[in-house]
């Protein structure tokens, strides 16, 4: 991955398309080659409006397998309206390890997953900075055993090979941040209460999710913030597929754990987070996370540790557009070796 030349900083109307090449390896699915997007705009007759932007992503690897996201989030006039979009389309490979929070490494089995998601949500202000709005979300997902070694110990029910479900979702955010992409002062509350109905019939799962996310910021000198963030997301149901249990682990919270190494009914982590940004290109930033799944009561000690250090890079400084660069590791689990993770993508964490 490089950095652009010339870097992209917008101030009103429509910014310059920023564009980065992606390059990177993972065990399960060899070197992996494409490109990423992102541009920030403003839509038409906004005034004192947060700037919308669009992402994008695509990329193959060695092992044939396919990766495409797209993320669009706008506001409207004076932000009294806000919606987002997240399509995904990915062909690829991964490691499941069970369900739990004490599955073991030595207990993963290689899967192959087709996924295709449409995710659309959109929220009217009511109040100053209270939101009220609607979630869909519509999903297909199908696996198959990839490891020939241990495709008879799969763990996997044959009627949780594939699904097909739509969720419905209720959603209240309270945003004070001052930015949306790299935030310095302010807090974000966002709590979604869904339903999943009967859909087709190849899943005939219903039930009721919750998701909370709060995130919490303050510069108390300039250049410095801290940053705390909290998720929390539940099924109300006794049985979930487990494509579609919380998974602790990935880019965003818990770095350094392999997504889907733990994954339960429920989940909670909490994460910290110091940024300086000693000059207006650079920053660096330090992290800790801790969190845990379970099927019902929480016990402390099955709370995980993973703590790192990165780099940003704003290729967008006026409205603090980030290449983020991160390296993070696991606390040591009793018979195995730490986990680490090195991540290089747009945009923040939290």
């Amino acid at each position: 991955m490089f950095i652009a030349a010339h870097p992209v900083d917008t101030g009103s109307g429509s910014g310059k398309l920023f564009a980065v090449p992606v390059f990177g390896h993972t065990p399960e699915g060899g070197y992996e080659y494409g490109a990423a997007t992102f541009k920030n705009f403003f839509l038409p007759t906004n005034i004192n409006a947060r700037s919308s932007f669009v992402t994008a992503k695509g990329s193959w690897t060695s092992r044939h397998a396919l990766n495409f996201i797209g993320y669009g989030e706008f506001w409207s006039n004076q932000n009294s309206f806000y919606w987002n979009i997240d399509v995904r389309h990915q062909e690829y490979p991964f490691y499941y390890y069970g369900i739990g929070n004490r599955t073991k490494l030595n207990n993963a089995i290689l899967l192959e997953n087709r996924l295709s998601h449409i995710n659309i949500e959109s929220a009217k202000e009511l109040w100053k900075h209270y939101y009220m709005g609607l979630n869909l979300l519509l999903e297909k997902q199908v696996f198959s055993v990839k490891d020939t070694v241990r495709r008879n110990q799969s763990s996997i029910p044959p009627n949780e090979r594939k699904g097909t479900y739509l969720n419905l979702g209720l959603v209240q955010m309270y945003d004070t941040r001052d930015n949306t992409q790299y935030t310095s002062n302010g807090i974000y509350a966002y709590l979604k209460l869904s339903f999943y109905p009967e859909f087709k019939r190849d899943n005939d799962f219903t039930g009721t999710q919750i998701n909370f996310n709060f995130k919490a910021f303050k510069s108390p000198v300039d250049q410095l913030t801290l940053g705390y963030n909290v998720v929390y997301n539940a099924f109300g149901s006794k049985i979930a597929p487990f494509y579609m249990l919380p998974q602790l682990g990935n880019d965003q919270i818990m770095r350094g754990f392999y997504e889907g190494r733990f994954r339960d009914k429920k989940l909670m982590a909490h994460q910290l987070e110091v940024r300086y940004r000693f000059i207006e290109r650079l920053a660096i930033t330090g992290f800790v996370g801790n969190g845990a799944t379970t099927p019902n009561k929480w016990r402390l000690q099955d709370f995980r540790t993973s703590y790192g250090g990165g780099l940003r890079y704003f290729f967008d400084v006026r409205q603090r557009s980030t290449i983020r660069f991160d390296y993070a590791m696991t606390q040591h689990l009793a018979g195995e070796k730490r986990q680490t993770g090195i991540y290089v993508t747009l945009g923040e964490a939290f």
